[in-house]
């Protein structure tokens, strides 16, 4: 019914109560009752209008689905049909969901992960089959209670208080020996998170198969590279001059070899958790200064290279992993900066962190690229790396060192403009001092 008819309704209707009151009039002044009897008109209308609204009031409430009562012909007619037809749609928009939402809860079923929806204060609303495996969360009791209660592993109720949708928890699992898992927390809706747990132990299986097999190759390789080395500087020193320009090549070579196998050999150390000791106070001014000397050498005098260093500022882990890992960014540093370039190392205190910074003036690095750098064997440009005989390890090398330093690394580059690494450590790792008492790491 549109707004024309209802309004077109409504006038039939008021020309109706117009007559009626009209007649009542006509006929009261002959009768001389004229005012009762206009009264008992007016009366009888609203009666009728009384009687509908008790109708309309009991069918809407009713729970059995009666038929929509009659509303007569006029405005109650067309209000019963339009609420009977809006009940009509409101059923089937009801069904509709509630097919979908079936069908969504099957398919979640089939699912090996477990899915928990929690509310804000982390009670559970929903959960799947897969959930009830891995994690023993079953829905259908479970429901309105705490997911600490149900989870009972501080692992996963701490990480819970902080997770966000870029962290994730891999963990044995407490309910089945030997199987891993990994959690991850995505907020959605109104203050509600979706908890997703996986089973990853076929992935790091794989994983550490990989592991051994590089850490063993490489280890295997180490021995008949050094021979051929040697060899290659024997036949270096003996061959003709027409040879000379080959075993130059065949030298390089070996050598980037060797550098690939050290770097391997050292990834799979720290990713087998063999670190040095983490205790040891590192002086931080000659760590960088023999790292300023090592980068002048490579450089040949073709960069600049500037030096700010907070000489009251150390560090508490490995010496040994973090002058590596200081090393690897001031190497990439002049391998990839134009002979020319400046590069400046900054050693400072930035509040209660302390921050390692490697900038350089060079040909900066793509956004879409930044977030890969420290990914193994990933590189910008392979064949620049190549010529700067560069293995595509050391900022995979560098990422493990500050992982286990409670440090992280910040890339900030822009094309043309240049590049800055930045190794930031956390409060607990810094110290404010050099201690009289103690050796230097």
């Amino acid at each position: 019914m549109n707004q024309t008819e209802i309004t077109r309704t409504l006038w039939i209707y008021l020309g109706q109560l117009a007559l009626s009151i009209l007649a009542a009039v006509a006929i009261g002044y002959f009768v001389g009752f004229t005012g009762w009897l206009v009264a008992a008109t007016l009366a009888a209308h609203l009666a009728w209008h009384l009687s509908r609204l008790v109708m309309l009031n009991q069918w809407t409430h009713d729970q059995k689905r009666r038929p929509r009562p009659s509303g007569g012909k006029g405005l109650w007619e067309y209000a019963f049909t339009a609420i009977a037809r809006g009940r009509k749609e409101s059923r089937e928009r009801k069904k509709r969901l509630a097919r979908i939402v079936r069908e969504l809860r099957n398919a979640s079923t089939a699912l090996p992960d477990g899915i928990v929806v929690l509310d804000e204060k982390d009670h559970i609303i929903w959960a799947n089959q897969g959930a009830g495996h891995l994690l023993g969360v079953q829905a259908s009791h479970d429901r309105g209670r705490p997911l600490a209660n149900l989870v009972r592993d501080l692992r996963i109720v701490n990480w819970m208080k902080t997770a966000d949708e870029e962290s994730s928890l891999t963990l044995d699992s407490i309910r089945q020996s030997g199987r891993k898992l990994r959690l991850r927390v995505f907020p959605y809706a109104a203050d509600q998170r979706l908890l997703i747990a996986r089973d990853v132990t076929e992935m790091a299986r794989v994983d550490a198969m990989r592991k051994d097999f590089v850490a063993n190759v490489s280890h295997e390789l180490r021995t008949p590279l050094t021979v051929i080395s040697g060899y290659v500087e024997t036949m270096a020193e003996e061959v003709d001059k027409d040879w000379t320009p080959i075993v130059e090549r065949v030298e390089l070579q070996t050598n980037r070899m060797r550098s690939i196998v050290e770097d391997l050999l050292t990834l799979s150390r720290l990713e087998a958790g063999d670190y040095g000791d983490m205790e040891n106070l590192v002086n931080c001014q000659s760590l960088i200064s023999s790292i300023v000397m090592e980068g002048r050498a490579l450089s040949g005098g073709e960069h600049e290279i500037l030096v700010q260093v907070d000489e009251n500022l150390h560090l508490r882990g490995s010496a040994s992993d973090l002058h590596g890992a200081f090393l690897n960014l001031v190497t990439n540093a002049v391998r990839y900066t134009q002979a020319g370039g400046r590069i400046e190392l900054i050693w400072f205190r930035d509040g209660d962190r302390a921050v390692f910074s490697v900038s350089d003036n060079g040909p900066g690095i793509a956004k879409q690229h930044q977030t890969r750098l420290t990914e193994r064997f990933y590189r910008v440009s392979t064949d620049r790396s190549r010529e700067s005989g560069g293995t595509g390890l050391g900022l995979a090398i560098v990422k493990h060192v500050l992982a286990t330093h409670d440090a992280e690394l910040v890339i900030d580059s822009t094309p043309g403009e240049g590049s800055t690494f930045s190794c930031i450590f956390d409060a607990s790792r810094v110290l404010d001092h050099w201690p009289e008492t103690r050796e230097v790491s």
